[in-house]
């Protein structure tokens, strides 16, 4: 089984991603391109990806994947009423201290990288 996990309130994931990278100081494009030009340049990277891969190269992935692309550029609303339901999940942290949370780790990782 998969269970999505919240702080209890269904979140929409771009949401929650526009708050996670404002954190560290990154701001979210305003503009997209359209999803199916998007999935059109994912296949094409992945089957650039398989070409070169079969002739020798050894590339790990490429950049965007169709199965990245349904999730990112799809709205997707996380629920955790299943987890609550079938396995009794509480949230023990709020969203917001959980950024919180996140944005420190992430600026120790930095510095512990410089």
């Amino acid at each position: 089984e998969i269970y999505f996990l919240t702080d209890g309130e269904p979140k929409e994931l771009r949401a929650f991603w526009t708050k996670l990278f404002a954190q560290v100081g990154v701001q979210m494009p305003s503009k997209s391109v359209p999803f199916a030009v998007a999935f059109a340049g994912a296949w094409l990277a992945e089957m650039g990806w398989r070409f070169f891969n079969f002739f020798g190269c050894s590339l790990p992935r490429p950049p965007i994947t169709r199965q990245a692309l349904v999730l990112l550029g799809r709205e997707v609303t996380v629920d955790d009423s299943k987890a609550r339901r079938d396995i009794g999940y509480t949230a023990h942290v709020d969203e917001q201290l959980g950024l919180q949370e996140l944005k420190e780790d992430y600026v120790k990782s930095k510095n512990n990288d410089n």
